[in-house]
């Protein structure tokens, strides 16, 4: 796949299961829609310097400019996890009860899915432990955020 153009590499993997490529192929298919040559050495380069595929995908603006990155890809590299995140949130029911520890803690670990910054969030619940309102009160770094 590293002579391949980004549309031959799109059709290639159009032909095959998502779920049986590599996190080589995979990456190099998703660089391919923002890098038009070069994506096969630049998931090779990325998967290299960040070890695996979550490595690259909660790398930093900076981390993967530093490595020849464009502005468009690294958007798309900061997108994908909080995408994931936001359909597996879409996924849990409207009228789940949160009534315990592990169905909260599913929600959050959806919630925080590819953040790599802290967060706090308030849950509001009502009288039958169902979702009145989850908003973000405040964001700080890697590993603070205040509260005023």
């Amino acid at each position: 796949m590293n002579d391949l153009t980004s549309q031959e590499v799109r059709a290639a993997l159009a032909e095959r299961d998502v779920g049986s490529l590599t996190d080589h192929e995979l990456l190099t298919g998703l660089l391919s829609y923002t890098v038009p040559h070069g994506a096969a050495d630049l998931a090779e380069t990325l998967l290299d310097a960040f070890g695996t595929l979550a490595g690259v995908l909660t790398a930093t603006d900076e981390q993967l400019k530093s490595l020849c990155v464009n502005d468009h890809t690294a958007c798309l590299c900061r997108m994908i996890l909080p995408a994931y995140g936001r359909s597996l949130l879409s996924e849990i029911p409207r009228d789940t009860a949160f009534d315990s520890i592990g169905k909260i803690g599913d929600y959050l670990t959806r919630l925080f899915c590819g953040d790599t910054v802290e967060k706090v969030y308030l849950m509001l619940l009502k009288e039958n432990y169902t979702l009145l309102s989850c908003r973000l009160v405040t964001v700080g770094s890697v590993n603070s955020a205040s509260l005023n």
